[in-house]
């Protein structure tokens, strides 16, 4: 695939690719010269404990139909993140 590709959205979630999502964090962090250095399952861990994702039974991923097959993505609702916006977190 693309590896550029971070995820896809449609309506109600916003679908990410976790290791290029990370990797695409941790790069504008250096790119802005601030350290970024919590690891991918870290990471993965508190958007979960924090309700951002949604868990797949134990499973940070979740498995999604993209075109004509399932790939594992993390599913993060659209409307936590405008609350987080919203209260400028």
């Amino acid at each position: 695939g693309d590896t550029k590709c971070l995820g896809y959205l449609d309506e109600d979630n916003y679908y990410f690719y976790r290791t290029q999502s990370h990797q695409a964090v941790k790069k504008l962090c250096d790119e802005q010269g601030e350290m970024f250095s919590i690891p991918e399952k870290a990471l993965v861990k508190a958007l979960s404990d924090e309700n951002i994702i949604v868990r797949d039974n134990n499973q940070f991923t979740q498995g999604v139909h993209v075109g004509n097959k399932t790939v594992r993505l993390l599913v993060a609702p659209i409307t936590k993140f405008n609350e987080i916006v919203e209260k400028g977190a």
